[in-house]
């Protein structure tokens, strides 16, 4: 396999061992994920002790991949079923963006993901899964209702 190459702003230049497969792979899922290259590297590496970095930067791609088949799978099934049609998935930045205009009431650790509940911008019932595993995109459900609505709703 050959050796490639890789500028990083904090690991200087990164000599990874990757198939011209992966190598694809890899720029893919850094593209995906709004980064260079260079900086999804920088992010994988941040949580490496020890080990090969190449190892370690094909299996975060592979659960990258995975990651993101699995997701637009479940959100092909459950908005439909379900009618979450205010359900958005999204990533790290546009998560925090969101997060900071919402007024938040709740949250709650549930060991993969955290549940945050409050209103959005608009004053909208909101959930908002934040995904604590590396490189997913997380979850944010609006109902088109108010709070009181929603508890009017509830007690009915």
């Amino acid at each position: 396999m050959p050796n490639r190459r890789i500028a990083t702003k904090e690991n200087g230049e990164v000599r990874i061992v990757l198939s011209d497969l992966e190598s694809g792979a890899l720029d893919y899922v850094a593209k995906a994920s709004g980064m260079t290259t260079g900086e999804w590297v920088d992010y994988t590496l941040s949580d490496l002790e020890t080990g090969s970095k190449s190892a370690h930067i094909r299996q975060r791609v592979v659960e990258s991949l995975y990651a993101s088949i699995v997701f637009s799978q479940r959100a092909e099934e459950l908005t439909p079923a379900l009618g979450l049609e205010l359900a958005s998935q999204c990533n790290d930045e546009d998560f925090k963006r969101t997060l900071a205009m919402a007024e938040t009431h709740a949250s709650i650790d549930f060991g993969g993901f955290r549940l945050t509940t409050g209103t959005d911008e608009n004053g909208n019932v909101a959930f908002f899964f934040r995904n604590l595993l590396a490189d997913c995109s997380h979850l944010i459900i609006s109902a088109p209702m108010t709070p009181e609505e929603w508890q009017g709703r509830v007690a009915a």
